[in-house]
C-alpha cells in the first residue's frame, strides 16, 4: 500500500502522545536522575524508554523506513527515501530537575525534506503537528502567525543558555530561557515569541519544529559565520548529508515571525 502522509502525520500524532504519556508518569514519580554522555549533554532511563517506544512503533508501522534518532542511529542512512527522525525527550535536564518544559519531537523526511512533524509536551498540555503544505495545528487548532502590532518590548525573543557565551545581542524584545529548543520554536510558532536563537542544536531538536515554523508562516535559517562577510544566512539544514554522524553537527539556528525580524535578529548580533 502506498505511503500516505495523512496516515503518516496520525501515526506519528498517536506515538508522540504515546510516548508523552510515558514520559508524563515518569515525571510525576519525581527523583529523576540521569546520566552524561560524551557530550556532556544529560540522559536518563526515560529518554531510552521513550526511544524503544518510538523507533519500536516506527518498525512495527513502516519497517521499509530508516530512523534517525539521538539515543540510538545517529549517522543519517543512507539509500532511504524516508527517514523518520526523532527525540524522544527534548528538554531532559527540565525533566529531571521536575520543570515542565520538554517534550517528544517525531518528523518524517521524504527524500531529506521534512514532510509532516509532531512534537507532544504533556506536562504543558500542548500538541503541534504539521503537514508539508497543509499547515500546522496546536491541539487541533490552525497556527497562523501574523505580526503583533504592539511594542517590541512587550514581546519575547527566547534562547539557549549559551547565548550570550557566544554573543552580544541589542534588541528590544524580553528575553527568555525555557531550557528546551524545540519548545521555543514551537512557542513561536503559536505566537508567543518574536525572536528564537539556539546556538547547538542538533537535527533532531530541529527537525519537526522546523516544519511547524514554516507551515504557521514563520521564518527560520541556519546561522553561519563567514570570515569575510560575516554573520550570514543559510537556508535550510535539509535534506541532510547521508553518511554524516549527526551526533557532533550542531546548528546555529534562527527563527522569527516574519522576515523583518529575521534580517533584523541577524543585524543586532555581535560575535564574541
Amino acid at each position: 500500500m502506498p505511503f500516505s502522509l495523512q496516515d503518516g502525520a496520525a501515526f506519528a500524532r498517536d506515538t508522540a502522545k504515546l510516548a508523552g504519556q510515558v514520559l508524563l508518569d515518569t515525571f510525576h514519580q519525581g527523583a529523576i536522575r540521569g546520566t552524561l554522555k560524551d557530550d556532556q549533554t544529560l540522559v536518563t532511563e526515560a529518554d531510552h524508554q521513550a526511544d524503544e517506544i518510538i523507533r519500536g512503533a516506527i518498525r512495527e508501522t513502516y519497517p521499509e523506513h530508516a530512523v534517525l534518532s539521538e539515543e540510538a542511529q545517529t549517522d543519517f542512512p543512507e539509500g532511504h527515501t524516508h527517514v523518520w527522525v526523532i527525540d524522544p525527550l527534548d528538554g531532559t535536564t527540565n525533566f529531571s530537575q521536575g520543570l515542565h518544559h520538554w517534550g517528544v519531537s517525531i518528523a518524517l523526511l521524504i527524500n531529506g525534506q521534512p514532510a509532516l512533524g509532531a512534537l507532544h509536551f504533556p506536562a504543558v498540555g500542548e500538541l503541534y503537528t504539521a503537514i508539508r503544505g497543509r499547515g500546522a495545528n496546536l491541539n487541533g487548532h490552525p497556527l497562523v502567525l501574523r505580526e503583533n502590532p504592539s511594542p517590541a518590548n512587550h514581546h519575547f525573543f527566547m534562547h539557549c543558555s549559551r547565548t550570550h557565551q557566544r554573543f552580544r545581542v541589542h534588541v528590544p524584545q524580553k528575553e527568555r530561557t525555557l531550557g528546551a529548543a524545540a519548545y521555543h520554536f514551537c512557542a513561536l510558532g503559536k505566537g508567543a515569541a518574536d525572536l528564537v536563537l539556539e546556538t547547538t542544536v542538533k537535527l533532531w531538536d530541529i527537525a519537526a519544529a522546523w516544519l511547524i515554523l514554516e507551515e504557521a508562516g514563520g521564518e527560520t535559517a541556519v546561522l553561519e559565520l563567514d570570515q569575510q562577510k560575516g554573520l550570514v544566512l543559510v537556508d535550510s539544514p535539509f535534506p541532510p548529508r547521508t553518511g554524516d554522524d549527526y551526533k557532533s553537527i550542531n546548528f546555529t539556528v534562527l527563527a522569527a515571525d516574519t522576515p523583518y525580524h529575521l534580517d533584523e535578529l541577524v543585524q543586532h548580533l555581535e560575535p564574541r
